[in-house]
């Protein structure tokens, strides 16, 4: 959980790429992560106890 974003970080700093310009570039991204999260967080929460028993 680590590894990625100091990569990440690692790779916009040496690539020289300003903060505004990277965080204009990926906001259609931070965009669909809310939805994904929420559809992969629905059926963990339902099945929460047939997770626990496994």
């Amino acid at each position: 959980m680590l590894t990625v974003p100091v990569a990440l970080v690692v790779m916009v700093l040496c690539a020289r790429i300003p903060y505004p310009v990277y965080f204009a570039d990926t906001r259609w991204l931070m965009w669909l992560l809310g939805p994904a999260t929420v559809a992969f967080a629905v059926p963990i929460f339902e099945y929460r106890q047939l997770l626990r028993k496994r």
